[in-house]
């Protein structure tokens, strides 16, 4: 067991040189390293070399003369002198002992060697004494220490002597803080019974608590552990000495163990020995006896990984190509692992027991240490610290001295001058008033940036939450079991309006009212939960955002959090309830984690999927200013950075002297705790600097200047302040009885002082609020205007200006928020817990704040958690969008000052000052956070992320300064995994994206930097958009061209009517005028009753005025509203396709519930492909029919009793209404109305019930507007144009072409002797859409209720605003819907609805209707001349040519521009030659109905695409201006050419050949030939 090299190794060498080993192998591709031992041996020998000049010595001549005894020339201080332990060497003579069996009496080389079965080629010639100690000094270098003394030694006579003032007999050299190396010595009773076995056996008086082998020492990123670092003499203990000290220095045998070698083969399945079970293998001789309980064995995970990894290296350099490498033998890892369990020295020892210990044992000892009065020795020896001998008799004495005549109040002359408070003197007093809440730039970007992912959920395919289905916004907030933090997140809900802006409550918000929405996780977490629960259950139409905030705490697995602390009911909560069933599977409810610290939600069983993280914001993101100059945030990377040269004062800073008496203390009492040992020094240091300060001078001596210099500054600061506002001292005492002694004897030390009225004690413990003295809440009222007799402070930001010392306990800060008059951060008792870079940071994060330079002081609370930005960059990957805020600028009347963030306003809490704080740590915490690594990443980056992972695998990279969050996020993901006890541990194997939630996500940002402001907005801006969703834009106008109604004696006045009477009905005249208001600009259609009434209509309007000035009303949509994409609730999954039982009632389009289409009308600033649109629609519509009615015929049914409509609707068509009538009677004067919501299944069965109803070839329905009089449903029928919504009789209308759009159909149909009727009793409400893009129309039936009339709808707005979604329109009923869809949208639409019918127009069509202005041409440019070089455009033919006239008719047409008596005669078909030019519409069918044009002249003629119909007698009918213009248009030049001759044309009129025109079209597009002239 052992070797002779052993001596010169220290006690966790071996651990570093054994992971480096094997880290190294692992990453080389072509070096083989070298063996552990190797490296161990030949670098002490090497080392040892050095130290003597290179020579050798001879292993067989001794060297009788040493270098003598290292001792400090000045006698050391009295807290540096310590009595020796039990057991070690004295004067009498030196007696060494094993560590590993416990014999004892070994004075000689060979003894020992024997004893270990240390086998030499050759043997010392004679017995060799060990001479002296090894240290290292402050190169790292091993080096002679103390000499041992031995029997009759001459050193002898000059050891120090012993007594209570100084009882240390080798005190460290002035360079080393460590104790000396020697033999390991008898266990003294009462030490640590933490201890591994081997290191330091429990003694008989010891209660030992179980120790779990879980947790062990930091972990790095590939590199040397803190203890490590503290072992090389790196970190701040100093020179350490050699494990083992027992042999000389004259330089190591040079042969080397016989039972070990690195080419010793190994068994294929080797592992680590543990346990009874563990196979083993033995070596030479017999291994020495090891007490102690097998269960009690706790091996680092260091060793253990190193172990672990071992077996995977050789297949590992089989997988990289490198040359195979034999791993550990079992036989060699037994053997190490018992080297290991023997080696640790004994402060060694105790950090890393003490690193082993779970919080609740680490409370546990400490409170065991302090019951049994263990610390009673220590007490003592503080007390004694003071010239007069004993500290509280002085105290005792200046009281009774200074009783009566010393006044403690703050302007007391007797309080000694204070050092310089800050570098920039004494700070400016500024008032502490609240300011009204704002919210900031950064935390609006945030918000908007939460609303985006959230919506992003909505808008992906997997139907995970339907935003269009909630009405309000619900939320609480789950908190960790901290009072303060309760009351704080209490104040933030409350100011913030939040309940309000949701409806959640009323004008006035009470206390309890907020309380409702704020949950602490104590014991009492679980019955408010459930009740949370129930209302999402009960209320499904509110969606619920769970906000887990300070994310980070507690992620302990219910299954086994009784292993950890059976008696906390708090641990292990948060996988109880916010993991439940219910919360994952509810589909209304958002669960966002918030926290600084993101790490350990980060691994690769996360349930939060990458896409869902959102990061803070860089503060030079851009398209905003949301950091303004004026203001900027202090965090830890600007900490590191004021330690880096070029700064006068680092606020990073450590306590040398503090950290020196506390290694002293720590060999003087090896039998306590080192958090007890440091507790006690700080607050003995504390309570001489107030007795320094009160003028008991002698007493500096005992104090550090660092805490001198924190406690004037407190005594004395608001004597600089006229309204006496003084600074905070945090004070970190993590653990919470060791907090309570601290707070019990500083309350005394500032009671024996006179100082109780000149600063506050308070002890801040996270299970109860805040005590503060009368007098100081009287102070606090005053200085905030507050008049309630019974307001006392329940919040750290409360005690803004307060002078005080906040003793902060609790193993872990819970979000508790502190004010801007925090001036001095003591964190100098933080333990070994955070070494780990959560932990660490989230200590580290208290102190950071924003530096502003603002004018008058904002108040306000600060956020809760805390987040690490030292190895941060400032910019991740969703950083960087434009933001478009509001900013608030002030003047700049006051220096910089220091402000902490919160809730609204949540960087406005600092007082006025160039002050910043200073932060206190532990030596060994601060140079792992000072120092970098080759890329400048802080060593702090690469601990461990988190207690509760492990990292995946040693052949993981490291991490990079370069990282973004988002980098980092992933690095995480893909490196880390949780352990057992991780409430993650068993969600997904790796790689498994499934395994992520849908509706979670995560906001992470620096600590202190405003995330509870940001997420209370992004609950405000959720609620504001779910109450737009519900509710739209329809437009609200009034139909135009009234006072041009046709004049007739004939008018439907049978008002109670419910459906027309067909004889009635054809004895109304057509109403040619055109009154839907989104045709303002179109040509005016005149007829023989309006000629001579027609006016100017006025100047023209812009296309872009028009739509600006359409009016619109917001609605709230009905339950019968159609909807659009985003609407999928459970009901409608079955009609989107998605439920399985969807195909089954899927019908046919041949089924005798003939198929509906929804068709859109052009709108003034979208294009769409008229001609395939309703067209194909209508000719697929009567093939249909046909196929129908001779299958049906051969089932003996009548062809006539086929249903032949269908529905063409505009996809904007969101509302019906219907108009119920109180006429009373018939032709009563007496009339009234009213107007309500109805289904648009309720519409169709009363129309498709109407009798004679095949008689009719189109039937509509009116545009709803709020302005419509009583006149406009007085009569309950009409026969005039029909828009948006129309039931097309496809029998009927079998050789009506629809070329055009539907003014152009209704002429057509009029023409030919079909009835058009428009039920003015319905109604239909029209959503404002801005036109372009894509979209589509579904298909379902459900009941046995069905609408025969099929359902078309062609895309024309983007699919996002498109309303294809009629379920909740049809009500149920059975229906049949097509949508008809552009080749290049089929993918769209199919993927939100996958089983839908689709009617696909040619590829020609693809770029219509995506813009108003096609490749952005103006429309002088949509024709040219023919065969010309001109640019194609990419557009239909007839769209461009429409666009052409609609803008410059007047060229073609100038004689009837505004000349209404003399319109343009239109033949077959109406085109819109704009507001300005009037037209006449003639057809020239056989036995059509036209108006009388007997009297009429015209001023111009436009023929487009004339069939045969029209011939030369035809148009000779007719009569023209002289000067009138003829426009002729076909399909290409040569029928250009027919058509003129055909109708002989050039006998009236006259014709040039550069008045040819074409479209300006690509050949293959077909473009359109016009040809214009003159009349003679």
């Amino acid at each position: 067991m052992g070797n002779s090299y052993a001596g010169q190794l220290k006690s966790t060498r071996f651990e570093e040189v054994l992971h480096n080993s094997i880290e190294a192998s692992l990453r080389s591709s072509s070096l083989v390293p070298r063996p552990v031992f190797s490296q161990l041996y030949l670098e002490a020998e090497q080392q040892l070399s050095a130290l003597e000049g290179g020579s050798r010595v001879d292993n067989e001549e001794e060297e009788e003369e040493g270098d003598g005894g290292l001792e400090p020339s000045c006698p050391p201080t009295a807290y540096q002198m310590h009595p020796p332990p039990e057991g070690c060497c004295t004067t009498d003579g030196f007696s060494g002992n094993c560590v590993g069996c416990g014999k004892k009496g070994f004075c000689y080389f060979t003894e020992f060697s024997n004893h270990i079965n240390l086998k030499l080629t050759t043997q010392p010639k004679k017995q060799k004494h060990l001479k002296c100690y090894l240290v290292r000094n402050a190169q790292g270098v091993l080096a002679p220490g103390p000499l041992i003394c031995w029997k009759g030694s001459e050193l002898r006579g000059r050891q120090a002597p012993t007594g209570p003032g100084s009882s240390s007999l080798f005190p460290p050299p002035p360079d080393s803080s460590g104790p000396p190396a020697a033999c390991s010595s008898e266990p003294s009773p009462g030490t640590n019974p933490s201890a591994p076995v081997g290191a330091q056996p429990a003694g008989p008086g010891s209660d030992p608590p179980s120790l779990p082998a879980a947790a062990g020492p930091a972990v790095f990123n590939g590199k040397d552990s803190p203890q490590q670092q503290l072992a090389k003499g790196k970190l701040p203990a100093g020179p350490r000495p050699s494990a083992l000290g027992i042999f000389s220095n004259s330089g190591p045998p040079k042969k080397r163990h016989k039972g070990w070698s690195p080419e010793s083969p190994s068994a294929a399945d080797g592992g680590y020995p543990k346990g009874a079970g563990s196979r083993a293998k033995y070596g030479h001789g017999n291994f020495p006896y090891l007490c102690g309980n097998l269960n009690d064995v706790v091996v680092s995970p260091l060793l253990y990984t190193c172990y672990q990894n071992s077996q995977s290296v050789s297949r590992a350099y089989e997988q990289y190509g490198a040359p195979a490498l034999q791993p550990i033998s079992e036989e060699m890892q037994l053997l190490l692992t018992v080297y290991y369990l023997v080696q640790l020295g004994k402060y060694q020892a105790r950090v890393l027991s003490e690193s082993l210990l779970t919080p609740a044992e680490y409370q546990e000892e400490v409170s065991y240490e302090l019951v049994t009065g263990k610390v009673a020795s220590l007490g003592a020896f503080f007390s004694t610290l003071c010239p007069e001998g004993d500290i509280d008799i002085l105290l005792d004495k200046f009281h009774q001295e200074n009783q009566g005549h010393v006044s403690s109040s703050p302007t007391a002359a007797s309080v000694t001058k204070p050092m310089s408070l800050e570098v920039g003197g004494a700070p400016a007093c500024t008032s502490s008033g609240l300011e009204p809440q704002r919210i900031r730039p950064f935390q609006l970007a945030v918000a908007q940036k939460l609303l985006s992912h959230l919506c992003s959920i909505a808008d992906s395919s997997t139907q995970n939450l339907d935003l269009g289905s909630f009405e309000k916004v619900d939320f609480l907030i789950c908190i960790p079991p901290s009072e303060v933090t309760y009351q704080q997140t209490l104040f933030h809900v409350w100011h913030s309006g939040v309940l309000l802006e949701l409806g959640l409550d009323k004008e006035h918000v009470t206390r309890q009212r907020v309380e409702q929405y704020v949950l602490k996780l104590d014991a009492e977490a679980q019955a408010r939960f459930q009740v949370f629960l129930q209302n999402s259950f009960q209320n499904p139409h509110t969606l619920f955002v769970l906000v887990h905030d300070h994310a980070h705490w507690d992620l302990v697995s219910s299954a086994v959090h009784n292993l950890y602390s059976p008696s906390d009911p708090s641990v292990g909560l948060v996988d109880r309830l916010l993991n439940c069933r219910e919360v994952k599977e509810a589909p209304n409810i958002v669960t966002l984690h918030v926290t600084s610290f993101p790490y350990a939600l980060q691994t690769q069983h996360t349930l939060i999927s990458p896409y869902n993280e959102i990061h803070w914001p860089a503060s030079y993101s851009t398209g905003a200013d949301l950091y303004p100059e004026d203001r900027k945030y202090f965090g830890l990377s600007e900490f590191i950075e004021s330690t880096l040269s070029g700064h006068s004062l680092p606020l990073l800073r450590y306590d040398s002297s503090f950290e020196a008496m506390v290694t002293a203390l720590g060999k003087r009492f090896p039998r306590l705790h080192s958090a007890v040992i440091r507790t006690f020094v700080l607050v003995q240091h504390y309570a001489a600097a107030m007795m320094a300060v009160r003028g008991l001078s002698q007493m500096k001596n005992y104090t550090s200047v660092e805490t001198l210099e924190i406690t004037q500054n407190l005594i004395n600061a608001p004597q600089q302040c006229p309204c006496g506002h003084g600074l905070m001292v945090l004070l970190r005492v993590p653990c919470s009885p060791l907090a309570a002694v601290a707070y019990e004897r500083l309350a005394h030390v500032r009671a024996r002082l006179a100082l109780e009225q000149r600063f506050e004690i308070i002890l801040g413990s996270p299970s109860s609020g805040l005590t503060v003295g009368k007098h100081f809440v009287k102070q606090l009222k005053m200085w905030q205007n507050i008049e309630d007799a019974e307001w006392r402070p329940q919040t750290y930001l409360e005690l803004e200006g307060l002078p005080c010392i906040l003793i902060f306990s609790g193993m872990d800060p819970h979000g508790e928020s502190l004010p801007r008059s925090l001036r001095y951060c003591d964190l100098r008792l933080i333990n070994s817990s955070c070494l780990v870079r959560t932990a660490l940071e989230q200590e580290l994060g208290l102190a950071a704040y924003f530096v502003s330079s603002e004018g008058p002081l904002e108040r306000g609370p600060r956020s809760e958690g805390l987040e690490s930005d030292a190895e941060k960059p400032s910019s991740t990957d969703n950083e960087d969008e434009e933001l478009v805020t509001e900013g608030s600028t002030s003047e700049k009347k006051s220096p910089v000052k220091r402000e902490r963030s919160g809730s609204r306003d949540s960087a406005s809490s600092g007082r006025s000052s160039k002050a910043s704080d200073v932060v206190f740590l532990p030596k060994l915490v601060y140079d792992m956070v000072t120092s970098t690594d080759s890329s400048g990443l802080p060593k702090a980056a690469s601990l461990l992320p988190s207690p509760s992972v492990v990292w995946a695998s040693s052949f993981r990279p490291l991490l990079s300064k370069t990282m973004t969050s988002t980098e980092q996020s992933l690095y995480y993901r893909q490196w880390t995994v949780p352990r057992p006890s991780h409430m993650d541990y068993g969600n997904r194997a790796e790689g498994c994206v499934d395994g992520f939630h849908p509706r979670r996500l995560l906001l992470s940002g620096p600590p202190q930097i405003g995330k509870t402001g940001a997420y209370l907005q992004f609950l405000s801006i959720l609620s504001r958009m779910l109450i737009r969703l519900t509710e739209v834009d329809v437009y609200d106008e009034e139909e135009i061209n009234v006072d041009l109604r046709e004049e007739s004696e004939w008018r439907y006045l049978q008002l109670s009517d419910p459906w027309p009477d067909l004889e009635l009905f054809r004895k109304l005249p057509f109403d040619y005028t055109v009154h839907d208001p989104k045709y303002e600009d179109a040509s005016l259609i005149c007829s023989h009753h309006q000629g001579a009434k027609s006016e100017d209509r006025g100047p023209p309007r812009k296309p872009e005025d028009l739509f600006v000035r359409r009016q619109t009303a917001r609605m709230r949509l009905s339950k019968y509203a159609a909807h659009n994409t985003y609407h999928h609730c459970e009901q409608c999954h079955q009609y989107m396709g998605f439920h399985p039982r969807y195909q089954k009632w899927l019908p046919t389009p041949r089924s005798r519930r003939s198929p509906g289409y929804t068709g859109s009308s052009r709108r003034p600033v979208v294009g769409k492909p008229r001609l395939f649109g309703p067209f194909l629609i209508k000719e697929l519509s009567y093939h249909n029919l046909e196929l129908e009615r001779n299958r049906q015929e051969e089932l003996g049914i009548k062809p006539q009793d086929i249903w032949p409509f269908i529905v063409i609707s505009d996809d904007s068509c969101v509302m019906w209404n219907v108009v119920d009538v109180d006429g009373g009677g018939e032709r009563s004067r007496e009339f009234s109305w009213s107007e309500r919501n109805v289904s648009l299944k309720h519409i169709m069965q009363h129309i498709e019930a109407a009798p004679n109803i095949t008689h009719y070839a189109l039937i509509g329905m009116r545009k709803w507007s709020s302005k419509a009089g009583g006149r406009a449903v007085r009569e309950p029928f009409s026969r005039c144009h029909v828009h948006d919504f129309i039931v097309l009789n496809v029998d009927l209308t079998q050789n009506v072409q629809f070329l055009c759009d539907d003014v152009d159909f209704n002429l057509r149909v009029h023409s030919a002797g079909l009835l058009l009727c428009r039920f003015n009793r319905f109604s239909v409400m029209k959503k404002q859409i801005a036109g372009g893009g894509h979209r589509s129309f579904h298909i379902t039936a459900k009941s046995h209720e069905y609408i025969k009339s099929p359902t078309f709808t062609p895309t024309t707005g983007r699919h996002e605003h498109g309303l294809f979604n009629l379920y909740h329109a049809m009500d149920g009923a059975s229906h049949l819907h097509v949508l008809v869809v552009k080749e290049y949208e089929m993918p769209v639409y199919k993927k939100y609805w996958p089983n839908h019918i689709m009617l696909v127009l040619p590829s020609i069509f693809n770029s219509a209707g995506v813009s108003d202005n096609p490749v952005a041409v103006v429309p002088a440019q949509y024709i040219c001349a023919p065969d010309s070089k001109h640019p194609s455009l990419a557009a239909p033919a007839q769209l461009l040519l429409e666009r052409f006239l609609q803008h410059h008719s007047h060229r073609f047409f100038p004689l009837s521009l505004r000349n209404h008596g003399h319109p343009v005669l239109l033949v077959d078909c109406y085109l819109n030659l704009g507001s300005q030019i009037s037209v006449c519409y003639v057809s020239s069918r056989p036995h059509s109905l036209n108006v009388s044009c007997s009297d009429s002249t015209f001023s111009g003629l436009l023929l487009y695409l004339c069939d045969s119909f029209v011939g030369a007698s035809f148009l000779k009918k007719f009569h023209f201006l002289k000067g009138a213009t003829l426009c002729v248009i076909c399909q290409d030049r040569n029928s250009l050419r027919q058509t003129v001759v055909r109708l002989e044309l050039e006998d009236e009129w006259q014709f040039r050949l550069r008045d040819e025109f074409q479209t300006a079209n690509a050949k293959e597009d077909r473009p359109l030939f016009f040809l214009t002239g003159r009349h003679i």
